[in-house]
């Protein structure tokens, strides 16, 4: 059985398998639909303005249902991660 503190210091370590825990939380106040693209571009230290224009043209711009694809794992993020109580 796991205890609190096997289960942090997994998440020091980067996880059960040893990768690199990313720790990207949804935006509280930088956002504009859900949060997701500001959290990204808190997360990275990125401007959040830019990460969402990207976000948008890659949808656009690639052929196929990438407008699709990109609108799901938009709706997916905006339900797995966690809001940010700091920015």
């Amino acid at each position: 059985m796991l205890t609190c503190s096997h289960v942090e210091s997994r998440r020091e370590l980067g996880g059960a398998r040893g990768g690199r825990v990313l720790n990207i939380e949804r935006a509280k106040r930088d956002r504009w639909i859900r949060g997701v693209c500001g959290g990204v571009a808190h997360t990275y230290g990125w401007n959040p303005n830019v990460v969402r224009l990207v976000t948008v043209v890659l949808a656009v711009i690639i052929p196929g249902p990438s407008t699709l694809l990109a609108f799901v794992l938009y709706l997916v993020l905006s339900f797995v991660l966690p809001e940010s109580e700091e920015f």
